[in-house]
């Protein structure tokens, strides 16, 4: 696996099976078959977790036991943290998973030079494509304390889209028309599909990167520019990159959902890198 770090402490972990041959992985198998890119988000907390797993199983969601994790680094540092799941489906579909760090999080986080090269500074949003939003958004609220959905546009898709205030998740209702975003509800049900990252300088990072931003679809508050990069295949999801604070406006205001990370999966690499 890899990571891409960015300077407010989200980062992108890519993940891949260790051989095309190899045994299934126990989770996100049919993303990394299908070289499907997000596929999932978590939180961070800095208190032990087990506080939150209650106050969610308090409000009706299916929450794991904490969980503790670790593992060796190539160059011998020792990582642990401890995680839980949140939700049905896999790991992090709907519901971030959650996770701490028990060692020091610069460990397992540091701060890529690709992003300052490039005037990334973040996770803005994931974006999730569900079947039914207004039932999603309702769940969410129940378990995280959030404010009212609003509507919100993204420049270059055409779905519906709803947003909370100073949060760092967008649920797509999958519109009829749109055969891809369909399909790929259908192969993975609800899930992230897209990944936004924040701009420093959204014009300068376009054209260091040679993407053009899509014009917007409407005009208002609401309606955020952004550009995305290409993918591979017809069925992948999607990054996308949008101006800084567009999303998460207030960065200095309580945040239920805070220190984002995703996970984008890859196709196999060869034998014996993961």
């Amino acid at each position: 696996m890899a990571q891409l770090g960015f300077g407010d402490g989200s980062y992108l972990e890519f993940i891949a099976p260790i051989s095309p041959d190899g045994p299934p992985s126990p989770i996100w198998n049919a993303f990394m078959a299908a070289d499907a890119g997000p596929c999932a988000w978590c939180v961070a907390s800095d208190a032990p977790i087990a506080a939150s797993v209650a106050s969610l199983r308090a409000n009706g969601v299916r929450v794991t036991d904490p969980v503790l994790r670790s593992r060796i680094l190539p160059d011998g540092v020792a990582l642990e943290w401890e995680m839980a799941l949140v939700g049905e489906g896999s790991p992090g579909s709907v519901h971030p998973f959650l996770i701490r760090d028990i060692t020091a999080r610069s460990r397992r986080v540091a701060i890529s030079p690709a992003t300052i090269e490039y005037g990334l500074t973040g996770i803005e949003a994931v974006v999730i494509a569900v079947r039914d939003a207004d039932a999603t958004s309702g769940e969410l609220r129940r378990a995280y304390g959030l404010g009212t959905p609003h509507a919100i546009s993204l420049s270059g898709l055409r779905t519906r889209l709803l947003g909370f205030r100073h949060q760092p998740v967008i649920l797509a209702q999958v519109a009829d028309d749109d055969a891809l975003l369909k399909r790929r509800l259908r192969r993975f049900g609800d899930a992230p599909f897209a990944v936004l990252l924040a701009s420093r300088d959204l014009a300068c990072t376009c054209d260091r990167l040679g993407v053009t931003a899509a014009p917007r679809a409407i005009l208002g508050e609401e309606s955020i520019v952004a550009a995305w990069l290409p993918m591979g295949n017809d069925h992948r999801g999607r990054i996308g990159i949008v101006g800084q604070d567009t999303i998460r406006r207030s960065r200095g205001a309580a945040q239920q959902l805070r220190d984002i990370g995703a996970a984008h999966v890859l196709p196999a690499r060869s034998p014996g890198k993961s």
